[in-house]
């Protein structure tokens, strides 16, 4: 499965990932957090 990361705002072109909160072939449901990552501004769950 591919994951796109969502656009965060109009100003933040990159973002690093933080941690993965979920490990490949873990079960995943709509609205669950997945990874944290960290733009020039804050760290955000996605």
């Amino acid at each position: 499965m591919d994951f796109v990361m969502p656009k965060m705002d109009h100003l933040s072109e990159e973002a690093t990932i933080v941690e993965w909160l979920k490990a490949e072939g873990d079960p995943v449901e709509k609205g669950e957090i997945l990874l944290r990552v960290e733009t020039n501004k804050a760290e955000l769950e996605v």
